[in-house]
């Protein structure tokens, strides 16, 4: 599949940390911005992609840098 978009998952404000930390993911066109299906706009599959990039980023930093930096938490 070559039809391949970045997702950044903490958008909005949070977008450059997503690039700093590597919070983004590869998805196809159709998942990134379907307005039913993709993770634009689905916003469960959204907060399960928030909720994965918390325990990554939790597993190399801490929790405590997690909220000062994201400000909200998913788990």
């Amino acid at each position: 599949m070559t039809d391949l978009e970045r997702h950044h998952v903490m958008a909005g404000p949070n977008r450059k940390w997503s690039d700093k930390y590597g919070l983004t993911v590869m998805v196809c066109s159709f998942h990134h911005t379907d307005p039913k299906e993709g993770v634009q706009y689905n916003r469960k599959l959204g907060d399960r992609l928030k909720r994965l990039a918390q325990i990554a980023f939790e597993a190399r930093y801490s929790h405590d840098e997690w909220m000062q930096t994201f400000r909200k938490n998913y788990l």
